[in-house]
This record gives C-alpha cells, sequence and structure tokens, in this order.
C-alpha cells in the first residue's frame, strides 16, 4: 500500500487570514468604541470637534491682534510722542485732565420687570480745554447708600483695568463716552433712594489721578407714565 503525502503551500495559512480580515470589514464600520459610538460618529465628533477648536482659534488671534493694538497705544501715549510740527509747545497737546458724568447717567430697569437694576454710567474723559479725549487708564466705581435712619453703606466697589476702560468706550446719540454698567444688590428697597457714587481715573499717560462724584435720588420701582 502506498500512501500519498499531500503538502499544502505555506502562504494558504496566510490565505485563509486575508479572507478572514476581508469578512470582517464590514464589521468594522460599526465597531463601538467603547460599546457607545460608531465609527462614524466618532469620526463625525472628532470633525465637528476639530472645526470648533479652528473657530475658538481664530478668535483668539483677532483679540489679541486687538490687544497689540491697544498695547502700543499704551506705549506710545506713556512714552509720549514728541511734536512733529516745530514751534509747538508740548503742555499744548491734548491730555485728559479732569473726568465727568454724563447728564444720562442714572439707575436703569434692564429686564423689564418694573424694578430698576443696574447702575449705568457715562464717563466723559476731558482735555485741559474742557473737551472730549481719549482716555487710557484704570478706573473705579464705588456707590454708597443712604437711608434715612441709617448709616450710610457702600453697595458698588468695582476696578476696571485699562484694556476694561478701553472696551467701554461708546459713541451714539448721547455723545462719546465710556459706558460702564454696575448690577445692583437685589435687597435693595423699593423705595426712594440716595446713591452717592464716585468714579476715579488714572491716567495711563501723565500717572494724573482724578475723579468726580454725583449724587442720584431715585426710585427703585419704575412708575408707569
Amino acid at each position: 500500500m502506498h500512501v500519498r503525502w499531500v503538502f499544502l503551500p505555506r502562504r494558504l495559512p496566510a490565505l485563509y487570514l486575508c479572507a478572514a480580515v476581508l469578512l470582517c470589514l464590514p464589521a468594522c464600520k460599526v465597531a463601538r468604541i467603547g460599546g457607545q459610538d460608531s465609527t462614524d460618529e466618532v469620526i463625525s465628533s472628532i470633525r465637528r470637534e476639530r472645526n470648533e477648536l479652528k473657530k475658538q482659534i481664530e478668535s483668539l488671534q483677532e483679540e489679541l491682534k486687538h490687544l497689540h493694538g491697544q498695547v502700543d497705544v499704551l506705549q506710545q501715549q506713556v512714552q509720549g510722542t514728541p511734536p512733529q510740527v516745530p514751534g509747538i509747545d508740548p503742555k499744548h497737546l491734548p491730555r485728559v485732565v479732569r473726568i465727568e458724568l454724563h447728564r444720562f447717567s442714572g439707575v436703569v430697569d434692564t429686564n423689564r420687570d418694573d424694578r430698576k437694576d443696574t447702575l449705568r454710567l457715562y464717563v466723559r474723559t476731558l482735555d485741559q480745554h474742557g473737551r472730549f479725549y481719549p482716555g487710557v487708564g484704570e478706573a473705579n466705581v464705588q456707590a454708597v447708600l443712604i437711608e434715612d435712619g441709617a448709616e450710610p453703606k457702600k453697595i458698588i466697589d468695582q476696578a476696571y483695568t485699562a484694556m476694561q476702560f478701553l472696551d467701554a468706550y461708546r459713541s451714539g446719540f448721547s455723545g462719546t463716552h465710556y459706558t460702564l454698567r454696575l448690577p445692583l444688590p437685589a435687597d435693595l428697597p423699593a423705595s426712594v433712594i440716595q446713591l452717592t457714587v464716585k468714579v476715579s481715573f488714572t491716567d495711563a499717560a501723565t500717572g494724573a489721578h482724578m475723579s468726580t462724584q454725583k449724587m442720584f435720588e431715585v426710585s427703585l420701582k419704575r412708575t408707569s407714565i
């Protein structure tokens, strides 16, 4: 009896392996990551996150460009730019010498609930001729509540950096000014109250410190006309 030996090619197991991989490919498309999301969903999520990060980066780059511009302004004012026209005395160049509160400053209702909730101040920085001149510097707002038969109570003490003050710049029908909005405490009485408001400003260009003060007599409850 003769035994006939049959030798399988060495590459056959590899062929079996390739066939098994091909059979598994459709299943890979719906493979679960941690038993939660499909591969397509994960890829879509990654793409969304990438797009969101791209938008955030672009926004930060724009903000950085804006801040660089403000820093340049600060440096120019602090270092002082000499007059470009001969014969001009530097003391005649405009500079901030005082501040004032615009007459439209006061307490307002911002959420239409018939109760005034915000102290809105229009701060104007003025030069030596009484004209508005853009100011760069730090500011502080303090408000003291005065009630009959009670000790004065400080209800607001808010500081502003030079950058925050610059961002408050506004120009419109009410003029050019820096608008500062400060929320009032919710537990203030609805009756007529007196608020003594003091705004301080330190000019970054000259180091000059100035302040202004005004009293507001208001009723927090909005009256209908």
